[in-house]
């Protein structure tokens, strides 16, 4: 694997396949160019499930190829982060000003190495084809996106392989994540010599989730660095509810529009084993009263994991794209994001499970509510959930019974 070196050589000769050995000797360092072009890069084959080098359409690096600037983002690399937890769950924090407290050393413009083949771009060593196939994915979600009607979310830096640190010495981007709300700002991080999973960047379902969390912060909670009862009092039941309910919701949702961007119900197997099995979204996922139990604990008491009840509404939204369609589900998620924030913008401690599941059933397709109305109702019963405003027919279900 290509040192960090490489980042910034303009030209270096570190071929990651016979097809780049050819392609170098075909030409030498290439001009800069933009899109459109062909190139070669590490994504999915959706019918199939599978990840290899192929080559893709890259459409929107209108600045630089070079330098990796277009309009899903400009790619950056390096640099060193020092996060304060404090001053990110305080009240008034602005995305702005934690960049600019945080960022200890900026990161630098990248140059990345190619050679040009048949009208086909190749990179020429491993960190320009990592970071090519990052913008690549990361293109390829927005456009996703845009298809299931979201057009307007911002395009935020992207920084590879920064030092990202918190008071703890620890990465407060979680593992299995590739975008940091604090921020506003997608990090793809190092790959590992010893990492025999997929890196995150190659994977377009984790791109996709990543660009969720994106969604979500801008759409729910209007861009500040945190979801709203993140920043309510400590030690208080119903806040810890509606914050563990907004992380919950928020993994979940991420998750779906992972699948959804990609077909795949375990993308999550090729990057994130840790967590492929408690997140596959081909087997039933069912409600416990644990789930509810857990919401009101203080975290110091016992640290809240969003995974498992963000995993049923996955779930159920997935089952949901079965019979009526992923994009038809996926636009009524994305159109229920403001209408999320909208209902607890005046007392964020009001999140709750039932409030985003009516949420999800206003904003869904007309002749789709009552079967969503009934997956809801019988996905999460046991966690107290009996009846919801929006619903005025629900299909019965009772596989969780």
């Amino acid at each position: 694997m290509m040192g960090r070196r490489a980042l910034f050589a303009p030209c270096g000769i570190r071929p990651v396949a016979a097809a780049l050995i050819l392609a170098a000797l075909a030409s030498a360092c290439a001009g800069d160019l933009v899109s459109p072009f062909a190139a070669v890069a590490v994504t999915s084959d959706a019918s199939k499930h599978q990840y290899k080098l192929a080559q893709v359409q890259v459409t929107t690096l209108t600045g630089s190829l070079r330098h990796l600037q277009g309009s899903a983002g400009t790619v950056r690399a390096g640099g060193t982060v020092r996060v304060v937890e404090a001053a990110v769950t305080r009240k008034g924090s602005t995305v702005d000003a934690l960049r600019t407290q945080f960022f200890t050393a900026q990161p630098q413009q990248v140059n990345l190495a190619w050679s040009v083949l048949n009208d086909i771009v190749y990179p020429e060593d491993f960190a320009s084809l990592e970071l090519l196939s990052g913008y690549y994915n990361l293109e390829k979600a927005r456009g996703v996106f845009r298809d299931f009607g979201l057009t307007a979310l911002p395009a935020m830096p992207i920084v590879a392989h920064a030092s990202v640190l918190d008071d703890s010495g620890l990465n407060p981007v979680a593992s299995g994540e590739l975008y940091y709300p604090p921020l506003a700002t997608f990090f793809f991080p190092v790959p590992s010599s010893t990492d025999v999973q997929l890196p995150l960047v190659f994977n377009p379902g984790a791109m996709a989730h990543a660009l969720g969390h994106e969604a979500i912060a801008q759409l729910v909670w209007g861009g500040a660095p945190v979801a709203g009862p993140e920043t309510g009092p400590a030690n208080d039941p119903a806040w810890n509810s509606a914050r563990h309910v907004a992380r919950s919701m928020t993994e979940g949702l991420a998750d779906y529009l992972g699948v959804a961007a990609t077909g795949d119900p375990r993308w999550f197997d090729h990057s994130e084993q840790q967590r492929a099995a408690q997140s596959a979204l081909d087997v039933l996922r069912c409600g416990t009263p644990d789930m509810l139990q857990a919401l009101p604990v203080d975290d110091a008491v016992a640290p809240y994991v969003p995974f498992p009840l963000g995993t049923v509404l996955a779930g159920a939204l997935w089952e949901a794209s079965q019979a009526s369609g992923v994009q038809t589900i996926a636009t009524g998620v994305l159109l229920a994001l403001p209408d999320i924030g909208a209902r607890v913008a005046g007392d964020e401690s009001q999140l709750n499970v039932a409030l985003v599941l009516d949420a999800l059933v206003k904003t869904a397709a007309p002749e789709q509510r009552n079967e969503l109305c009934g997956l809801f109702l019988n996905r999460f019963a046991r966690l107290s959930v009996t009846s919801l405003p929006s619903c005025s027919a629900p299909v019965p279900h009772q596989e969780c019974q």
